[in-house]
């Protein structure tokens, strides 16, 4: 029987590859960060990411497993001779939760999320070096980089966000925690989804309509055929929040 569920499983894996294939997944373009200009304080000690080129997701597909010394092998000679080199113990998929949602595995995959890895080492690597050796090996990983900090400024009395590049004209911004917690409500600081570290990034188009509603609406029921939806319409106005 496990040879049955072995052979059902890998088909199943094999389909969300080629439903993949048929979604096009249109990527931005990354920054481009020289790591020799990077202070050792803006990215976490022990720890550090890999993604993998799509050629070896059929490799992968067996979960990395440890060698006799304890060490992580993806049974992929020169990532495995590495991961000897510096001590790797540990190996995560960072979008584990987000590849839970079997219904839209075809998309994560699509999106390349089963192809990162986050790998643990001992605190005392240098994580620039190791950086470097996994991103040498250019026919296999696609992109290796260290896990970053979230910016902070020290000041006296505890930590507050840094100030971003832009912030929205919205008097009762400051009061809206959820975007960006400095703990003005007494909450903990950075306990929030980050909306100005995106807004640094991309701040919308004009041309683009958005309508936030409370609820779910059917609109095509008979009732509603001549009622007007009542819902908060803006066109990509930056920094145009609405808060009830």
């Amino acid at each position: 029987m496990k040879k049955v569920y072995t052979i059902v499983f890998l088909l199943g894996f094999f389909t969300d590859i080629a439903g993949a294939q048929d979604i096009k997944a249109e990527r931005g373009q990354r920054p481009v960060i020289d790591l020799n200009k990077v202070s050792t304080d803006a990215y976490h000690k022990g720890r550090f990411y890999i993604k993998f080129k799509t050629a070896f997701q059929q490799v992968l597909l067996a979960n990395p497993a440890k060698n006799a010394e304890g060490i992580i092998a993806f049974n992929i000679p020169q990532i495995d001779a590495i991961n000897q080199k510096f001590g790797v113990k540990k190996a995560t998929n960072p979008f584990q939760v987000i590849m839970s949602d079997v219904a839209n595995i075809a998309k994560h995959r699509a999106w390349g999320f089963h192809l990162w890895y986050t790998l643990e080492v001992p605190a005392e690597v240098d994580i620039k070096e190791a950086v470097e050796k996994y991103a040498a090996l250019s026919d296999i990983i696609e992109l290796a980089e260290p896990v970053y900090k979230i910016a902070l400024d020290e000041i006296p009395g505890g930590q507050t966000p840094i100030q971003f590049e832009w912030t929205p004209g919205d008097t009762r911004y400051n009061e809206q925690w959820h975007y960006n917690n400095t703990g003005q409500s007494g909450g903990t600081v950075d306990v929030d989804i980050d909306l100005p570290e995106a807004w640094d990034i991309e701040k919308g188009s004009s041309n683009v309509t958005v309508a936030v509603m409370d609820a779910g609406i059917d609109t095509s029921h008979p009732d509603l055929k001549t009622a007007v939806l009542q819902a908060e319409v803006f066109r990509g106005q930056p920094g145009h929040l609405v808060d009830r």
